[in-house]
């Protein structure tokens, strides 16, 4: 369905596009700033795979995190020498007919080193619109917390539902981070990227989904393990990502 850019962007993204929602088990989830920006009208489903649903739930920040505000925070895009600056937690916009918009979606703490010192996870939601929107895809940024700053450690960006290896879901348990995305992809520096012989043809067709493993080994985070599986459904057309943060 295209976007029509000249109604308000708010109305541009609950009819076209699926923004995340997040399922997050001892998570912080980021309250949205508007009632009608990026709202899944969907009720919650069973989760696919072993990743179970669960209710959000509040936790309190970690101490050395308590003075980073991450609604109103500088994160890094693509290229790398750009940069988007959130405000009560979005940034959007508006170019002719199209634009983008940057929200933050949730906040998560786990010690994902295992230095009993926690880390953040954060997950920014992007969604690009010219004469149709992208779907959305996500940023998934972990950071450390050094004298009350915010250090970047590393970072996953999917790609978008509609055009290849859409954001399916996170699981986080035990410092391993098993990440699901749309299509049969790889990892090509930070990006998430369709493999050259992709099967999927038309905008959101999914007929298969890439697992992968990772772990941070030495302060830097490797894959261990791809895996790809068909995908039944053969379409990704609002999906609504899952996110599942376990700790010890």
């Amino acid at each position: 369905m295209k976007c029509a850019w000249l109604l308000p962007l708010a109305l541009i993204v609950v009819v076209s596009c699926a923004g995340p929602k997040t399922v997050v088990n001892n998570a912080s989830p980021v309250p949205r700033q508007s009632p009608t920006l990026l709202q899944d009208p969907r009720p919650a489903r069973a989760s696919e795979n072993g990743f179970a649903v669960e209710p959000a739930k509040s936790e309190a920040v970690p101490a050395a995190f308590k003075r980073i505000d991450f609604k109103n925070f500088t994160y890094p895009t693509i290229p790398a020498k750009k940069s988007v600056r959130l405000k009560d937690g979005k940034f959007e916009v508006r170019s002719g007919i199209g634009g983008y918009l940057f929200e933050l979606s949730t906040v998560n703490y786990a010690d994902l080193t295992g230095d009993g010192v926690e880390e953040a996870i954060v997950d920014l939601f992007q969604l690009s619109c010219g004469g149709s929107c992208d779907g959305g895809s996500h940023l998934l940024f972990f950071f450390d917390s050094h004298s009350g700053r915010a250090t970047l450690r590393s970072r996953i960006d999917t790609g978008s539902l509609a055009y290849g290896c859409g954001f399916k879901a996170l699981r986080i348990n035990r410092r391993i981070l098993t990440l699901e995305t749309f299509w049969k992809c790889h990892r090509k520096g930070i990006a998430v990227v369709a493999d050259s012989d992709a099967e999927e043809v038309g905008k959101y067709a999914a007929k298969s989904f890439t697992r992968f493993v990772f772990a941070f080994r030495k302060g830097k985070l490797a894959q261990l393990k791809r895996e790809t599986f068909p995908y039944p459904a053969g379409d990704a057309k609002n999906y609504t990502p899952e996110v599942t943060v376990e700790k010890d």
